[in-house]
């Protein structure tokens, strides 16, 4: 028996944040907190990154799964594993958490945020690695809670009411009709043992079945993503929310998994007929974001409807499910994951020494602090596709999946990315070139030491899978090639 099958790798990689979160929680020292996040997240980084490793040198390799009988009445088991879609984004989410312990403000950082940042990075692991439907809405829901209790106690109470109630919309819209979509599949496959299984959707769905679930699914897919019309809570939360919080909701991307993992594979016939619809509605949300971006002179804000443009491009990317689009869409999940988490640290950064991220109060920044403005500029550029960089890849990806069969959705694109471009830009000169505008003691400090380690990690990351996207992608091809199967046996990408 070989290492990778004697050991539960999936369930510890779950239960290692979790336990560290309960530690945290007893433990009344922020910094011993911090210690205790650090060492038991690089473990889940070490692990995670060398089973994902695994997948880049066999790239046949069959999933590491662990499962249990299955439980009575509901017919669901604990069923968790690692395979080609999955194993990117588990080192990917446990790098976030590392970099923003130890980059976020320490006064983000307060209270029971720490134990927070534990708890959601256990669950979104959960969500990736749930290979039964019923174990992945529990650990989409469980996803949701700590991020919520955290908002609740830690942020400044001028920004609390509208933050919090855009998150608890966001938490029920996002976390019922996933629910609502489980207890139906259990009507829908009356008389089969394992429901809920994802690796062996037999028997199938008939069509008329699918449509509600789908709709369903489909309803907690837009909130994730923050798709017009709701969209709403990601620029609140960019502005006001915790910082770490808000970017690992964003940056883990797990609405677009949902339609990987699930709503394709399961759900063809209807996945044919309405994803169509949903690549529009995405990237009409895209073009909507990007126009709004322009207007908006707080610089959270501003990268939080940028945000909320991107994220819509990458579900156009899942939506159209053909093999360029999908090998886009994916590459776009971590490349955005990567940027917006550092673009967000920046403007926190920022914050914490000007006192605001208001452009009109701002201006000159960058003589005060050089590095930080080097940062900001790189992510930036990054952020919007820059040749070298991961998101120039995967936009490229994502255009010529789009030529072919919707030219109009792929126009719709390059403006999207232009404008994204220009308010990147303009709140870069408005907040950190010219004359300032608000003047600041000299003991400001620029970037620390631990601060530019986290910038020059993601710039690096950014470019070198970038330069050398190669086995990312012979990494997916195999699950890319299995989706594009299926939706084309039902037309995916036509209306």
């Amino acid at each position: 028996m070989s290492l990778l099958t004697a050991i539960p790798w999936p369930t510890l990689l779950v239960l290692t944040p979790f336990l560290g979160g309960l530690l945290a929680l007893r433990l009344p020292d922020q910094r011993a907190r911090l210690g205790v996040g650090l060492v038991v997240t690089g473990l889940v980084l070490v692990v995670s990154a060398a089973l994902a490793a695994s997948f880049l040198v066999t790239h046949d390799a069959p999933p590491i799964e662990d499962l249990s009988a299955p439980l009575p009445l509901v017919a669901a088991r604990w069923h968790l594993g690692i395979d080609e879609l999955a194993a990117p984004f588990l080192p990917l989410t446990a790098l976030l958490v590392v970099l923003l312990l130890v980059a976020a403000p320490k006064r983000e950082l307060a209270g029971p945020m720490i134990p927070a940042i534990l708890f959601t990075e256990a669950a979104t692991i959960g969500v990736y690695t749930s290979l039964d439907l019923a174990c992945l809405a529990l650990f989409w829901l469980a996803s949701l809670v700590p991020g919520a209790y955290a908002l609740r106690e830690s942020i400044p109470a001028g920004g609390k009411g509208r933050a919090f109630r855009a998150y608890g919309v966001f938490l029920v819209l996002g976390a019922l009709p996933l629910a609502a979509a489980v207890v139906w599949i259990v009507s829908a496959r009356a008389g089969s043992p394992l429901p809920f299984d994802l690796t062996a959707p037999e028997p199938a769905l008939d069509p008329a079945s699918q449509l509600p679930i789908f709709f369903l699914l489909a309803i907690a897919l837009l909130v994730r993503k923050a798709v017009v019309p709701f969209h709403s809570w990601l620029p609140v939360l960019a502005e006001r929310g915790p910082i770490a919080i808000t970017a690992l909701l964003i940056s883990t991307h797990l609405g677009a998994f949902l339609a990987s993992r699930v709503m394709l594979p399961l759900l063809p016939e209807a996945s044919a007929e309405v994803f169509p619809w949903i690549a529009d509605l995405a990237l009409a949300s895209a073009v909507y974001g990007s126009l709004l971006g322009l207007a908006q002179t707080d610089l959270r804000r501003m990268l939080g409807f940028v945000l909320t443009s991107q994220m819509g491009l990458v579900l156009v990317g899942v939506a159209e499910a053909n093999r360029e689009s999908l090998h886009g869409a994916l590459l776009q999940m971590l490349a955005l994951g990567l940027s917006s988490t550092g673009l967000l640290l920046c403007a926190s950064q920022l914050e914490v020494r000007a006192g605001t991220t208001d452009v009109r109060q701002l201006g000159g920044a960058a003589a005060r602090f050089p590095f930080l403005a080097g940062a900001s500029f790189v992510l930036g550029l990054a952020s919007i596709g820059f040749p070298g960089s991961l998101m120039f890849v995967s936009e490229d990806l994502l255009l010529h999946g789009l030529l072919g069969s919707h030219p109009i959705e792929a126009i719709g694109l390059v403006i999207v990315t232009a404008l994204n471009g220009v308010t990147i830009v303009r709140g870069f000169f408005l907040a950190f070139l010219g004359t300032s505008r608000r003047p600041l003691g000299l003991t400001v400090p620029d970037l620390s030491t631990r601060e530019r380690f986290v910038a020059i990690t993601l710039a690096a990351v950014l470019l070198a899978t970038g330069l050398t996207p190669t086995p990312l992608l012979l990494a997916r091809e195999r699950v890319v090639l299995a989706l594009t199967r299926g939706s084309s046996t039902h037309a995916v990408g036509g209306h």
